[in-house]
C-alpha cells in the first residue's frame, strides 16, 4: 500500500472555548433520568479484551447518554488533565444498528473497546440515531456535548479534533464549513463532496482528508475534484490518497499503522 500525499502545507492555530458540565453518575453503573440535563452513564468493562498486538494500555470505554444523545466515551489508562479530544462521527455500516451495535460491528468503537487502537486522547463517539437523516442536522447537540465532555474531563480546548468515516466524513466537511474555528483539525475518510460555493469558508481550516483512488466511484471522484480545488486557496491541506480502501472497507484506516491517523491528527 502507498500513501501519496498532494504536497500542501497548512499553517493555523484554532481555539475552542471550554464549557460547563452537568453530569450525574452513579458508581454502580446505574443513571439518573430525572431530567434531560443530567447524563446517565453505563460502564462497560473492556479490559478483557486486549489483542495481543496492542502495544499499549487498552482505554477504558463507557456508555453514556445525555439528552436525545448515546455515545461511548473512550478514555486513556492515564487521564492527566489538558489531553486532546477526538470527536468520531460513524457511518451507516458501524454505527446505523443503534448504540449497544457500535462495539460489534468493525469501526473505531469496536477497536477502542477489543483495545486495537490506544491513542493518547479521549475519543468522544456519538450515536446518530435512525431518526436523524445526517449530521449536519444535529452540529448543536453535537456542540453542546462536546462541550460537556470537554469540561468534565479537563480537555484542552485547543486540541479538540473532528473525524468520521462515510456519512460521518460528509459530516465532518459540512461541519468544518458551518463551524470552521470549533476544531484544532479535521480528518474525514471517504464522504460525498460538499457544496463547491461554499469552499472559501475553508480556507483557513486545517484538514487531513482521506480518499480511496478508484475513480470509478462517483463520490472518490466528486471528493478528489473538490480537495483538488480547495488546494488553490488552502495550501495546508493533506490529502492522503488510499490504494486498497473504498466506501465498503474505509472504517480499517484507523487500524492502519501506515497511516495512524488519530495520532496524526492530533499532532496538530
Amino acid at each position: 500500500m502507498k500513501k501519496r500525499i498532494l504536497p500542501f502545507l497548512l499553517v493555523m492555530t484554532l481555539t475552542v472555548s471550554a464549557f460547563s458540565l452537568y453530569s450525574c453518575v452513579n458508581n454502580n453503573g446505574d443513571s439518573s433520568e430525572s431530567d434531560t440535563t443530567k447524563e446517565e452513564v453505563t460502564t462497560t468493562d473492556n479490559t478483557s479484551e486486549t489483542t495481543e498486538s496492542s502495544k499499549g494500555t487498552p482505554a477504558v470505554v463507557t456508555k453514556h447518554k445525555y439528552g436525545d444523545f448515546d455515545y461511548w466515551l473512550s478514555s486513556p489508562a492515564i487521564t492527566d488533565d489538558g489531553l486532546p479530544l477526538i470527536v468520531y462521527l460513524h457511518d451507516e455500516s458501524d454505527g446505523g444498528d443503534g448504540i449497544d451495535a457500535m462495539i460489534k460491528n468493525e469501526g473505531l468503537t469496536k477497536m477502542l473497546y477489543e483495545g486495537g487502537v490506544y491513542p493518547n486522547a479521549y475519543v468522544l463517539i456519538p450515536n446518530l440515531s435512525k431518526t436523524e437523516k445526517n449530521w449536519y442536522d444535529v452540529k448543536y447537540q453535537l456542540e453542546t456535548l462536546i462541550s460537556l465532555v470537554s469540561s468534565a474531563n479537563k480537555i484542552d480546548p485547543s486540541k479538540i479534533y473532528l473525524t468520521g468515516v462515510g456519512k460521518g466524513a460528509t459530516g465532518v466537511y459540512e461541519i468544518a464549513m458551518s463551524m470552521p474555528t470549533a476544531f484544532a483539525a479535521f480528518a474525514p475518510v471517504g464522504g460525498t463532496a460538499p457544496n463547491i460555493a461554499d469552499i472559501e469558508k475553508l480556507k483557513n481550516v486545517k484538514i487531513a482528508a482521506y480518499v480511496g483512488i478508484n475513480i470509478e466511484e462517483s463520490d472518490s471522484a466528486a471528493i478528489s475534484d473538490f480537495l483538488f480545488e480547495l488546494g488553490k486557496i488552502n495550501k495546508s491541506i493533506e490529502v492522503f490518497t488510499l490504494e486498497n480502501y473504498n466506501a465498503s472497507n474505509y472504517v480499517r484506516i484507523y487500524s492502519d499503522m501506515e497511516y495512524n491517523l488519530l495520532e496524526t491528527l492530533i499532532g496538530y
